[in-house]
């Protein structure tokens, strides 16, 4: 009668993001986006909904793998060091190594970045479930709003702007201190 289940769909169903190596494409779940993607030998390019693009050149893998970004919530400025001013990228196979530098290209948020300030844009690495956060080297693309690096294996990356003093001490000097600060005795 009329208490039978219905039928499971695809659209019921919580496949727990996992991605076959016969499928590619790109699915959602909880605000994250998970691109899947082939790569040969001969190297390729993928991106994303979201504008993450890696290119890899031929040569850099040995065999056909499945390439898999992860788009989410970036880590908080206390886990960083540094403000997030996009979304984080988790790149796998975790660890993956490249035969040669693989290009990645994370879109930055604009409107986080001050005026003139871009040479302060970087991208933080660290592995995958970990909070040991190493800077790469980057260049950044002011026109697309992008940020990109070499790499040779994969991991977490997150586009950041380090504080404006460059990483240097803060000095104050004791006239713009209110009088409770003042070293007095």
């Amino acid at each position: 009668g009329d208490d039978a289940p219905p039928a499971n769909t695809d659209d019921d169903v919580d496949d727990d993001d996992d991605i076959t190596t016969s499928s590619s494409g790109t699915t959602s779940s909880g605000g994250n986006t998970l691109t899947a993607e082939a790569i040969t030998p001969a190297g390729g390019s993928i991106t994303t909904t979201g504008g993450v693009r890696i290119d890899v050149p031929a040569g850099a893998v040995d065999k056909d793998i499945i390439i898999t970004l992860e788009e989410k919530e970036a880590p908080p400025f206390e886990l960083l060091g540094s403000a997030p001013i996009g979304r984080a990228l988790e790149a796998s196979p975790d660890g993956q190594r490249f035969l040669k530098p693989v290009e990645l290209a994370l879109p930055y948020q604009a409107e986080l970045v001050p005026n003139g300030q871009e040479k302060l844009v970087r991208v933080l690495m660290a592995p995958s479930g970990s909070n040991a956060y190493e800077k790469l080297s980057a260049t950044v693309d002011t026109t697309a709003h992008l940020v990109r690096v070499q790499t040779t294996h994969f991991t977490q990356f997150v586009p950041v702007i380090e504080s404006l003093t460059g990483g240097e001490p803060l000095t104050f000097t004791t006239a713009t201190l209110p009088d409770a600060t003042k070293g007095t005795t």
